[in-house]
């Protein structure tokens, strides 16, 4: 079942981060740890991990992109998997949010 990885809040007033880049890309293997993304804040730039093992399926966002917290910025799944596309179902977007909480984001190196 594929995993959304989402735009993790960073504290009480973030309301967005700018994806500053990519670090893994569509069909990449990911562990939990691994590194989708850099993102900057107004006061720090750190990574955001995938926090799932699997495939990722799909890049939702572009560099350069402002993306408000909590919002999906990934889909990671299992090899072979076919992710139809859908993001914001409530089920879907429920259980994106949690992983994306259980992730949270590490500061770069």
């Amino acid at each position: 079942m594929a995993h959304l990885v989402v735009m993790p809040k960073l504290g009480n007033t973030v309301e967005s981060c700018l994806i500053v880049g990519w670090k893994a890309k569509e069909g990449d293997s990911v562990s939990p740890s691994t590194p989708l993304c850099e993102i900057e804040t107004d006061k720090a730039t750190m990574e955001v991990p995938a926090g799932v093992e699997g495939i990722i399926l799909k890049l939702l966002k572009a560099e350069g992109d402002d993306v408000p917290v909590m919002e999906p910025i990934a889909v990671v799944g299992a090899r072979g998997e076919v992710w139809d596309g859908t993001v914001m179902e409530k089920k879907g977007a429920a259980a994106g949010a949690a992983t994306g909480a259980a992730a949270g984001a590490a500061p770069a190196a």
